[in-house]
């Protein structure tokens, strides 16, 4: 599966769908944050929701990762 690379701020997000055995895909997002070139934090988070297009697990790891970052970030 292809990885989609958004920015939020100072935040790269990078969202996977990750195709399930029934068919399904999961949605996975790795937060970065880097300060000077250099990596401050990376987090790696599952989610298991399900979704029947990868495009869909895509956005809800996008907007997931946005909330997520507008709410605990720095």
């Amino acid at each position: 599966m292809s990885k989609f690379v958004f920015t939020h701020g100072a935040y790269y997000l990078s969202c996977e769908p990750v195709q399930m055995p029934d068919g399904q895909f999961g949605a996975m997002v790795v937060i970065t944050r880097a300060s000077n070139g250099v990596l401050v934090t990376s987090r790696r988070f599952p989610d298991p929701e399900r979704f029947e297009r990868s495009d869909h697990a895509v956005g809800h790891a996008r907007q997931w990762a946005i909330e997520w970052i507008d709410r605990f970030g720095a």
